[in-house]
């Protein structure tokens, strides 16, 4: 295998490896949303829970017969 070849596999795997890295990464941040919408929701602090979400986002509530506004929360 000349040098030209096994530089342009470690750059393969390079690529390959900081894409999983990102998805793990990725994940990880989707999973603390999840942990700090639930810790929010729980104590009660819905102004903090409704700066998780963006500006144009919406919440159902009740399988879908309440639908809201992200800056309207539930808190009926």
């Amino acid at each position: 295998m000349s040098d030209v070849d096994r530089i342009a596999k470690l750059e393969q795997s390079v690529a390959s490896l900081s894409s999983r890295l990102q998805r793990r990464e990725d994940e990880l941040d989707v999973r603390k949303l999840q942990y700090l919408y639930g810790y929010l929701i729980d104590k009660c602090l819905y102004n903090e829970t409704v700066d998780l979400f963006t500006d144009d986002g919406e919440v159902r509530f009740f399988g879908g017969e309440d639908q809201r506004a992200i800056g309207t929360p539930f808190v009926g």
